[in-house]
């Protein structure tokens, strides 16, 4: 596979929220990926096929986002044209309710759509 491919980041920022008190905290980051080792790596990681769309990433058509917990990834979002058109948890399950909620505030900051049929099994 190609890992050494790079893109120019989207305009849309990335988003950190916290929750929780001091020893119960946790924190949860969507972060854009803008290279090929990154796709490969959430790609196997999360055991789905997110890397087949490293060229529509390197053309600028779509913009692949994960949610992590603790650094860790636990979804990946496809985003095209302000439009969240993919939101698939590990193996492409649906996210959870935790999740996403924090996909839902981050997007509404960022003014992109969640279509309708984005959530895996919704």
């Amino acid at each position: 596979p190609d890992l050494t491919s790079k893109w120019k980041q989207s305009s849309v920022n990335p988003f950190t929220f916290t929750e929780g008190s001091k020893d119960k905290r946790k924190v949860w980051d969507v972060k854009e990926i803008t290279n090929a080792a990154e796709l490969f790596d959430e790609g196997k990681s999360m055991h789905h096929c997110v890397y087949s769309y490293l060229h529509s990433c390197i053309k600028g058509s779509c913009s692949i986002f994960s949610l992590r917990l603790f650094g860790v990834s636990v979804v990946t979002i496809e985003v095209r044209e302000y439009k969240a058109v993919q939101i698939r948890g590990y193996r492409n399950q649906r996210p959870t309710d935790k999740e996403i909620q924090v996909i839902n505030d981050w997007a509404k900051k960022e003014l992109i759509e969640i279509t309708k049929y984005a959530i895996a099994g919704r």
